[in-house]
Protein backbone atom coordinates (compact mmCIF):
# COMPACT_ATOMS: atom_id res chain seq x y z
CA UNK A 1 0.00 0.00 0.00
CA UNK A 2 1.56 3.29 -1.28
CA UNK A 3 0.21 6.94 0.40
CA UNK A 4 -0.10 9.74 -2.09
CA UNK A 5 -0.23 13.38 0.00
CA UNK A 6 -0.03 16.90 -0.97
CA UNK A 7 1.43 16.84 2.58
CA UNK A 8 0.78 19.80 4.26
CA UNK A 9 -0.30 23.70 1.95
CA UNK A 10 -0.45 26.62 3.35
CA UNK A 11 -2.98 28.11 1.46
CA UNK A 12 -5.14 31.75 0.90
CA UNK A 13 -5.25 33.75 4.13
CA UNK A 14 -8.74 34.81 5.43
CA UNK A 15 -10.77 37.63 6.84
CA UNK A 16 -14.09 37.75 7.91
CA UNK A 17 -15.15 41.18 9.49
CA UNK A 18 -18.76 43.16 10.44
CA UNK A 19 -19.54 46.29 9.16
CA UNK A 20 -22.64 48.24 9.11
CA UNK A 21 -24.37 45.15 10.27
CA UNK A 22 -23.44 43.51 7.29
CA UNK A 23 -20.98 40.16 7.34
CA UNK A 24 -18.07 40.62 4.95
CA UNK A 25 -15.03 38.54 3.78
CA UNK A 26 -11.21 39.15 1.94
CA UNK A 27 -8.75 37.50 0.78
CA UNK A 28 -6.86 40.35 -0.04
CA UNK A 29 -2.88 39.51 0.87
CA UNK A 30 -3.10 43.44 2.02
CA UNK A 31 -6.31 43.31 4.00
CA UNK A 32 -6.70 46.34 6.39
CA UNK A 33 -9.71 46.07 8.44
CA UNK A 34 -11.55 49.02 7.62
CA UNK A 35 -12.65 51.87 10.15
CA UNK A 36 -15.52 51.15 12.73
CA UNK A 37 -15.30 47.23 11.27
CA UNK A 38 -15.41 44.69 13.79
CA UNK A 39 -13.11 41.47 12.92
CA UNK A 40 -14.84 37.98 13.16
CA UNK A 41 -12.27 35.63 12.32
CA UNK A 42 -8.00 35.68 10.45
CA UNK A 43 -6.95 32.31 9.63
CA UNK A 44 -4.83 30.36 6.94
CA UNK A 45 -6.19 27.68 5.20
CA UNK A 46 -3.87 24.98 6.05
CA UNK A 47 -4.94 21.64 4.13
CA UNK A 48 -3.73 18.19 3.47
CA UNK A 49 -5.75 15.70 0.78
CA UNK A 50 -4.77 12.03 0.42
CA UNK A 51 -5.72 8.69 -0.84
CA UNK A 52 -4.14 5.21 -1.15
CA UNK A 53 -3.32 2.80 -3.70
CA UNK A 54 -2.47 -0.67 -2.84
CA UNK A 55 -1.09 -3.66 -5.12
CA UNK A 56 -1.61 -7.04 -4.16
CA UNK A 57 -2.88 -7.32 -0.43
CA UNK A 58 -3.25 -4.14 1.61
CA UNK A 59 -0.24 -4.05 4.21
CA UNK A 60 -0.23 -1.41 6.41
CA UNK A 61 3.16 0.81 6.51
CA UNK A 62 1.92 3.33 4.50
CA UNK A 63 -1.35 4.14 7.38
CA UNK A 64 0.63 5.57 10.03
CA UNK A 65 0.07 8.86 11.04
CA UNK A 66 2.66 11.65 10.90
CA UNK A 67 1.99 12.93 14.14
CA UNK A 68 1.56 16.81 12.52
CA UNK A 69 -1.59 18.90 11.99
CA UNK A 70 -5.43 17.39 11.31
CA UNK A 71 -5.18 14.01 9.74
CA UNK A 72 -7.08 10.63 9.95
CA UNK A 73 -5.05 7.00 11.59
CA UNK A 74 -6.90 4.15 10.08
CA UNK A 75 -7.85 1.51 12.23
CA UNK A 76 -9.14 -0.60 9.23
CA UNK A 77 -7.43 -0.42 5.83
CA UNK A 78 -8.86 2.26 3.40
CA UNK A 79 -8.11 -0.14 0.69
CA UNK A 80 -10.07 -3.28 2.17
CA UNK A 81 -13.63 -1.47 1.96
CA UNK A 82 -16.72 -3.34 1.29
CA UNK A 83 -20.38 -1.77 0.72
CA UNK A 84 -21.10 -4.41 3.66
CA UNK A 85 -18.13 -3.24 5.85
CA UNK A 86 -17.14 -0.83 7.67
CA UNK A 87 -14.05 2.05 8.20
CA UNK A 88 -12.93 2.80 11.38
CA UNK A 89 -10.73 5.99 11.52
CA UNK A 90 -9.40 7.98 14.42
CA UNK A 91 -9.24 11.79 13.87
CA UNK A 92 -5.93 13.12 15.30
CA UNK A 93 -4.83 16.45 15.52
CA UNK A 94 -0.66 16.83 15.91
CA UNK A 95 -1.18 13.22 17.08
CA UNK A 96 -3.88 13.92 19.69
CA UNK A 97 -7.32 12.23 19.25
CA UNK A 98 -10.49 14.72 18.34
CA UNK A 99 -13.60 13.78 20.33
CA UNK A 100 -16.82 15.08 18.83
CA UNK A 101 -14.76 16.07 15.57
CA UNK A 102 -17.17 16.30 12.63
CA UNK A 103 -15.90 14.09 9.36
CA UNK A 104 -18.24 15.13 6.42
CA UNK A 105 -18.49 11.64 3.55
CA UNK A 106 -19.11 12.67 0.55
CA UNK A 107 -20.59 10.40 -2.27
CA UNK A 108 -18.54 11.27 -5.61
CA UNK A 109 -20.90 10.22 -9.03
CA UNK A 110 -19.80 10.62 -12.53
CA UNK A 111 -21.15 14.30 -13.64
CA UNK A 112 -22.30 15.65 -10.91
CA UNK A 113 -20.90 18.72 -9.45
CA UNK A 114 -23.09 18.97 -6.15
CA UNK A 115 -21.26 18.98 -2.94
CA UNK A 116 -24.13 17.08 -0.54
CA UNK A 117 -23.00 15.68 2.50
CA UNK A 118 -23.66 11.87 1.92
CA UNK A 119 -23.34 10.98 5.55
CA UNK A 120 -22.37 13.22 8.65
CA UNK A 121 -20.22 12.00 11.10
CA UNK A 122 -19.06 12.54 14.02
CA UNK A 123 -16.12 11.08 16.46
CA UNK A 124 -16.84 9.64 19.76
CA UNK A 125 -14.41 10.27 23.14
CA UNK A 126 -11.90 8.32 21.79
CA UNK A 127 -11.36 10.00 18.58
CA UNK A 128 -12.83 7.21 16.57
CA UNK A 129 -15.43 7.69 13.63
CA UNK A 130 -16.86 4.39 11.78
CA UNK A 131 -18.43 5.07 8.07
CA UNK A 132 -20.19 2.02 6.44
CA UNK A 133 -20.69 3.30 2.42
CA UNK A 134 -24.33 3.00 1.40
CA UNK A 135 -23.14 1.91 -1.71
CA UNK A 136 -19.97 0.92 -4.06
CA UNK A 137 -18.38 4.01 -5.62
CA UNK A 138 -16.00 6.87 -4.62
CA UNK A 139 -16.01 8.48 -1.56
CA UNK A 140 -14.66 11.71 -0.08
CA UNK A 141 -14.21 12.06 4.03
CA UNK A 142 -13.48 15.32 4.82
CA UNK A 143 -12.57 17.11 8.00
CA UNK A 144 -12.26 21.27 9.26
CA UNK A 145 -10.66 22.07 12.48
CA UNK A 146 -9.86 25.50 13.57
CA UNK A 147 -6.88 26.14 15.81
CA UNK A 148 -4.55 28.77 17.07
CA UNK A 149 -1.22 29.28 14.99
CA UNK A 150 2.12 29.44 16.15
CA UNK A 151 3.43 32.53 17.51
CA UNK A 152 5.82 33.13 14.23
CA UNK A 153 2.43 33.02 11.85
CA UNK A 154 1.56 35.67 9.97
CA UNK A 155 -2.16 34.71 11.34
CA UNK A 156 -3.73 34.21 14.64
CA UNK A 157 -5.32 31.00 13.36
CA UNK A 158 -5.12 28.32 11.05
CA UNK A 159 -7.94 26.51 9.66
CA UNK A 160 -7.20 22.91 8.94
CA UNK A 161 -8.87 20.29 6.20
CA UNK A 162 -8.05 16.54 5.52
CA UNK A 163 -9.37 14.92 2.92
CA UNK A 164 -8.94 11.27 1.72
CA UNK A 165 -10.15 9.82 -1.30
CA UNK A 166 -12.17 6.18 -0.84
CA UNK A 167 -12.89 3.21 -3.47
CA UNK A 168 -15.60 1.22 -2.12
CA UNK A 169 -16.39 -2.14 -4.02
CA UNK A 170 -19.30 -4.15 -4.40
Amino acid sequence: TYRFSTGLRYGAVFHTYEQDGERKNSRDENFTLPAGAKSVAHFQAVTRAETYVSKGAPSHNALKPGGEALELEFLSHPNDLYTDSTLRARVLFNGKPLAQQAVNAYFVEAGANDEKITQQLTTDAAGIISFKPEKAGTYLLLSRYRADAPASAKVPQYSYSYSVVLEVTQ
